[in-house]
């Protein structure tokens, strides 16, 4: 049961069961990995549950989308030493809209990639505010290259693009960003 947004830690425990983290902790090479794997999955998996949840109207579709971030991440875990949960995030809100889109598909409905699927609430933070008004892929592009510092190169690779696709994501962003900033009176 979900209580005031909160995962409880029984729903993570079902993605457990049926040997699902199992199948993550296959793909490390170490004790050591595969130890601090389930440490990230404790703390990340129900909030990523949480996240899914709010854009997938199915349980399962939810659960699904989770289990295969966590696999994705497990398998570039030796090379992703730092911000586990900004990939996580991103990783979820991806596999979200694979979903979506296969649904869409399925049903002879398009579905557009740029509408945003929850608004985050505003925190206060104008550049937190104006990137939660993003389309998902440009915030996905923006956190990954400046929040978690890969480089354009690793960006493209995380989110399956060609370097030069993600080149230009990236700039629509940064002008999309700069645009959402302007409306509330800020230059950059």
């Amino acid at each position: 049961m979900t209580q005031g947004g909160r995962l409880c830690y029984d729903e993570c425990n079902k993605l457990r069961g049926g040997g699902r983290l199992t199948v993550c902790m296959t793909a490390l090479e170490s004790a050591e990995e595969r130890r601090l794997f389930e440490d990230v999955y404790r703390a990340c998996c129900g909030r990523m549950l949480a996240l899914a949840r709010r854009r997938l109207s199915a349980q399962a579709d939810a659960e699904d989308a989770v289990q295969q971030s966590f696999l994705a991440l497990a398998e570039r875990f030796s090379r992703l030493a730092t911000q586990l949960e900004a990939y996580l995030v991103v990783t979820v809100e991806r596999k979200c809209i694979d979903i979506l889109r296969q649904q869409a598909r399925r049903d002879g409905v398009p579905f557009d990639e740029n509408t945003v699927l929850v608004t985050p609430p505003p925190c206060g933070d104008p550049v937190a505010d104006a990137m939660g008004r993003l389309p998902p892929r440009c915030r996905e592009a923006l956190l990954l290259r400046y929040g978690c510092g890969y480089s354009t190169r690793e960006t493209a690779s995380l989110l399956e693009l060609s370097f030069a696709a993600a080149q230009k994501l990236l700039q629509r962003a940064k002008a999309a960003l700069r645009q959402e900033l302007e409306k509330e009176g800020l230059t950059v």
